[in-house]
């Protein structure tokens, strides 16, 4: 008897425990703020910083906002770590409109982006409570300016001797940035990447073409064959030769081919 009495304790005294873990674990944390006896001058600051928060991005106005504080800390208007509180809070607020702006852009047709909001996102995240709010579109912004910069250095290219390591190292790339997924949608990269991959295979075409003809010449320069495949590479009966620096003064430069 003793022992079931014993047992029906410890019965009573789990389902207690159990009820009792139930009940916390689904009652909410209480809002940001509640139960916080914070300091008149705290609660009017985070105030600003909220309606900040509410507002379009603008540096002008987290940089007015960040010279008030300056100013109330030395000032001692601010404990020590009431200051440090508020300049993350407001770092983590004006991360908040630049996360949104970024989403704005990124449901844009993407003809731009500004340099300036990707600054701003890099040195914010020097904070490292402010870093995971913006890092993922530091990179897909940086995505966006070395995509725009692909058409340059595919013009450079082209000005070289081809070479398959750079091709395609440079096809890769365009994949790589052009086809990054949030942004891959934007008309401005979709042209760059078509007319890019386009121009880097017409490129790796030509060059192949003027490789086989010149070996074929070299091997018999009387040939007529040989001369005559070689001799439609001149630029006054290719024009695509100009596009490529290299192979046009190479030509050029052998006696007896384009005079």
């Amino acid at each position: 008897m003793k022992n079931k009495s014993y047992k029906l304790f410890i019965f009573i005294g789990i389902a207690v425990l159990a009820v009792v873990i139930m009940y916390f674990n689904s009652t909410p944390p209480p809002p940001d703020g509640v139960g916080e006896n914070l300091p008149k001058a705290v609660k009017d600051f985070r105030a600003k910083c909220d309606s900040m928060k509410l507002k379009s991005w603008n540096a002008v106005n987290y940089n007015n906002l960040k010279m008030q504080l300056a100013s109330l800390k030395s000032q001692q208007v601010f404990s020590t770590t009431d200051a440090l509180a508020l300049e993350d809070y407001l770092d983590l607020a004006y991360a908040n409109t630049m996360q949104v702006a970024c989403t704005d852009w990124k449901n844009s047709d993407g003809s731009s982006a500004n340099v300036t909001l990707l600054q701003s996102m890099e040195r914010i995240s020097s904070n490292s409570k402010c870093k995971a709010f913006v890092e993922n579109d530091i990179d897909i912004m940086r995505a966006y300016f070395k995509a725009v910069e692909m058409p340059g250095r595919v013009a450079y290219f082209l000005k070289q001797e081809f070479n398959l390591t750079m091709y395609n190292q440079l096809m890769n790339d365009l994949g790589k940035y052009c086809g990054k997924s949030e942004i891959s949608h934007f008309n401005r990269l979709v042209n760059i990447s078509s007319t890019q991959q386009e121009e880097l295979n017409n490129f790796k075409s030509f060059a192949e073409t003027y490789k086989g003809r010149l070996t074929f010449y070299y091997q018999d320069r009387n040939d007529p064959d040989a001369k005559f495949n070689i001799r439609e590479l001149c630029p006054n009966q290719n024009q695509f030769i100009h596009n490529y620096q290299h192979y046009l003064t190479d030509i050029q430069s052998i006696p007896g081919v384009c005079d």
